[in-house]
């Protein structure tokens, strides 16, 4: 059976009990799909000492923290978080601010 690239992505994302390996050319959106996939991770209580994220250069790292903190701030103003995901993620700026 075929996964189309639509599920394959969003079982990236919201599958969260699993390790993933992203891997796909210039463009194909994978800061994208890693953001998303962290910022559920917050969401869900995971430390964001415990995430490892490895990029082949130090200005992709930076610009992975960059996006994850915005992407963090932004869902911190969402009406559409339960009380505890907004805990979760507020507690995570606090570590992104470090």
């Amino acid at each position: 059976m075929f996964m189309s690239e639509d599920i394959f992505r969003k079982d990236i994302v919201e599958r969260l009990e699993d390790n993933v390996f992203v891997e796909a050319g210039a463009g194909a959106g994978k800061t994208t799909l890693i953001v998303n996939r962290i910022l559920n991770q917050l969401k869900a209580g995971v430390l964001p000492g415990t995430i490892v994220v490895i990029t082949f250069t130090n200005a992709a790292a930076e610009e992975l923290r960059s996006r994850i903190t915005a992407k963090v701030r932004e869902a911190c103003k969402s009406s559409g978080l339960s009380e505890r995901e907004l805990a979760n993620l507020k507690n995570a700026v606090l570590y992104l601010d470090l």
